[in-house]
């Protein structure tokens, strides 16, 4: 299955494989930029289930039902910076990512 990583976001990951000095190109690489989406997707998650009430995460299920474009409005008038929030949890992402 494809799955829609930004451009921004796959920088960041290609960047982390090239800090890591992991060196490699084709499916592999594909998989594993694939793998670290599926482990910062999940962090994202929860950084949202964290910052919106049960009320909110119900209106952000049927948001889904509308398109990306839906759920990220909604996010961003539901979680007061939530750039900075998702900016700090790529930080530590990378910083856990590139010490283990």
């Amino acid at each position: 299955m494809q799955k829609n990583i930004t451009p921004e976001i796959r920088t960041f990951l290609e960047k982390l494989l090239t800090d890591k000095g992991i060196k490699t190109e084709g499916a592999l690489k594909e998989q594993m930029i694939s793998d670290l989406f599926d482990r910062l997707e999940v962090r994202f998650n929860q950084l949202v289930i964290e910052h919106l009430s049960v009320s909110e995460l119900e209106t952000l299920t049927a948001k889904a039902d509308e398109g990306p474009e839906a759920v990220q409005s909604f996010l961003r008038s539901s979680i007061k910076d939530i750039d900075k929030i998702f900016a700090e949890a790529m930080r530590e992402f990378a910083q856990a990512f590139l010490e283990g």
